[in-house]
């Protein structure tokens, strides 16, 4: 239709330049957020993947794929929400739900599970009953204890005053989480009630977590204990710290520094 001839010899940097513009253009995004041009990029990274082994098997001598160079990562500060909206999605009550009571209720759980994961950190595949144990000191001094189901890390985690309400509200044992594609669905839904334009995955929870804490100025090696990353350069892609912050972070950090400058 378009008139674009493609052989062995036509895949380059030309070729993924056009390619890249069109998938832009054309593909229909799976949600508002998602990034077309990375869409692209995934798809022409198969595409060299092949050519390669098309290289080797001598289907072809073209080697000009090999001018698709990709492009440095630009990763932009991961999405999180903030305190209202988190204020937003408790507010939720049954009578704003217009699903059947059944589905009313999965919708419930799932708004309390995606709070109780901002406030301990915790990833979507612990979001099960028997993984979990509640060790109470005081009634308002709680910690979690479980073992991660990914990696088989025990940890120990402070309850929040909001987490511990939440648990209140279950009589202190959370009830069964949802499949992964059920949540997700139940994410969208909510966030479309609270009025919340951002696209929730139960990764979001996890990344307000380690952005909140690294807000608050935990040291950094506590928040990885917890969270579980054992490399800098993974956590740090779970974390919106902005610029500014940084800066506000550094001023909190050395008072005598910066005393003058506030």
């Amino acid at each position: 239709a378009t008139g674009y001839t493609l052989d062995y010899h036509a895949i380059n940097r030309t070729f993924a330049a056009r390619f890249t513009a069109w998938c832009a253009k054309n593909l229909p995004k799976r949600h508002p957020s998602q990034d077309l041009t990375k869409t692209a990029e995934r798809y022409i990274t198969d595409l060299k993947h092949f050519l390669n082994h098309a290289h080797r098997e001598e289907w072809t001598t073209a080697t000009t794929w090999r001018q698709i160079k990709a492009p440095k990562p630009h990763r932009n500060f991961p999405i999180t929400v903030t305190p209202d909206e988190i204020t937003r999605l408790a507010a939720i009550t049954p009578e704003q739900l217009t699903a059947r009571t059944d589905l009313r209720r999965g919708l419930l759980i799932t708004r309390d599970w995606f709070i109780f994961a901002t406030q301990t950190g915790i990833r979507w595949s612990d979001w099960q009953t028997q993984r979990l144990r509640i060790i109470v000191h005081t009634p308002r001094i709680i910690n979690l204890q479980l073992t991660t189901e990914k990696t088989d890390t025990p940890l120990e985690i402070p309850l929040s005053a909001l987490a511990i309400d939440i648990l209140e509200r279950h009589g202190m044992t959370m009830p069964e989480g949802y499949p992964f594609t059920t949540t997700s669905r139940h994410l969208l839904t909510l966030a479309r009630i609270a009025g919340i334009t951002k696209h929730l995955t139960t990764h979001t929870a996890r990344r307000t977590f380690c952005t909140t804490q690294e807000a608050a100025g935990v040291p950094r090696a506590y928040i990885m204990r917890i969270t579980g990353h054992r490399r800098e350069e993974d956590y740090l892609r779970y974390t919106g710290i902005t610029f500014q912050l940084n800066a506000d972070l550094m001023r909190r950090a050395n008072p005598k520094m910066f005393k003058n400058t506030a």
